[in-house]
């Protein structure tokens, strides 16, 4: 039970596309802020996503998790001993993204795919400490233990399985994001556990990257509640955004806005489930997240630059398994799990025109008649 549920663990906490970077203290900003070395920047904005059909740019996200599971074996379980297993993961991934048409709603279309990944899981218990890593690339997909070549596991077959698709949706300006497609739901399938429902970590870097009606002012918050989807339940979130810095003279250039997040399961939840003709019945006792974004948003281009995260989430779960006429109960404590995510966006630049092209031939042209 703890290996599965340790993965588990650590498939949720990889799972976003999040960003890391913990904001600063706040301070006072004032209406007008002097950046060293930058001209005054400006009290008032309005951020907004700039819908921009047929456009296309790159996503690199980039992941670390700590995570400690404890699982305390119930009376019923005889000699069975206490366990800690402490686990690390670092996830890379590099994402495709490009837009479509607007439709009569004014929403955008939008499509991402997984180019890359690599995911390195370093697992310590009392007797061993086991290091694997999932790497998917242009020469396809590998597992390595410990250096050494392994086929994947059914929960890593499954998740690249899911990957491996197009995720689309639709976002309009205020950077709300709709889900389409069969995509999500195979990634959600992947990632959940018969012993606990998938929490959808990306849903919550969707929420954190919502932008307020309207302008906003330097230091002025705003925030919203929202139900982060937990099985059939959902986990309450509070996220409180505060615009922190307006960089640019006529406010083309960049802002900085940090989000806080918290959220909580409003009170005890059951989930039950079957696997391998083993049922199990989990209680969440508690769960609580907690943590905070740093949001970098282009005025210019219309859209964000890079995203930062610093998650963290505690958990207490009461496992029942029951095969055949036995019946087992175990304790799973996950206390002080981090999450920190890095995503940075790079733009293409469309190759020149015809006009542009002809207008360099001539330049060159003229400099060599200069140079004879």
């Amino acid at each position: 039970m703890g290996r599965e549920l340790l993965w588990y663990v650590v498939i949720v906490l990889i799972a976003g596309a999040l960003a890391a970077c913990t904001p600063a203290e706040e301070e006072d900003e004032g209406s007008v802020i002097q950046a060293a070395g930058k001209r005054p920047t400006y009290e008032k904005v309005e951020l907004a996503i700039k819908l921009t059909p047929d456009e296309s740019y790159k996503v690199s996200c980039h992941s670390e998790s700590q995570t400690t599971l404890t699982l305390e074996p119930g009376e019923e379980n005889g000699e069975q001993q206490r366990s800690v297993t402490s686990s690390t993961a670092t996830v890379d991934i590099l994402k495709d993204v490009s837009t479509g048409d607007l439709d009569e709603s004014g929403l955008l279309a939008q499509t991402s795919r997984v180019s890359s990944l690599t995911m390195e899981k370093v697992q310590t218990t009392a007797q061993e400490t086991l290091r694997r890593t999932l790497i998917w690339d242009d020469e396809g997909v590998r597992v390595l233990v410990d250096g050494e070549e392994e086929p994947l596991v059914p929960e890593e077959q499954a998740l690249v399985n899911a990957l491996g698709g197009s995720f689309t949706g639709r976002v309009d300006e205020r950077g709300h994001f709709r889900r389409t497609g069969s995509a999500w739901k195979r990634l959600a399938e992947a990632k959940s556990s018969p012993m606990f429902p998938y929490l959808d970590w990306d849903r919550l870097t969707e929420l954190a990257m919502e932008l307020p009606e309207g302008e906003v002012s330097v230091g002025e918050p705003w925030e919203r509640k929202k139900k982060l989807p937990l099985g059939d339940d959902a986990l309450e979130v509070r996220i409180v955004w505060r615009l922190k810095e307006i960089v640019g003279e006529d406010h083309e250039e960049l802002t900085l806005f940090a989000a806080q997040v918290s959220g909580q399961v409003p009170e005890p939840l059951t989930f039950k489930g079957t696997e391998g003709g083993v049922r199990y019945t989990t209680e969440v006792e508690k769960m609580t997240i907690a943590g905070s974004y740093s949001l970098v948003f282009d005025l210019e281009r219309g859209n964000y630059s890079s995203v930062d995260g610093d998650l963290t989430m505690n958990m207490v779960l009461l496992i029942t398994t029951e095969a055949g006429a036995g019946k087992q109960q175990m304790r799973a404590i996950v206390d002080n799990s981090r999450m920190r995510i890095t995503e940075e966006t790079e733009y293409e630049v469309s190759p020149p025109g015809p006009e542009v092209e002809e207008a360099a031939a001539d330049n060159e042209g003229a400099s060599g008649d200069g140079e004879e």
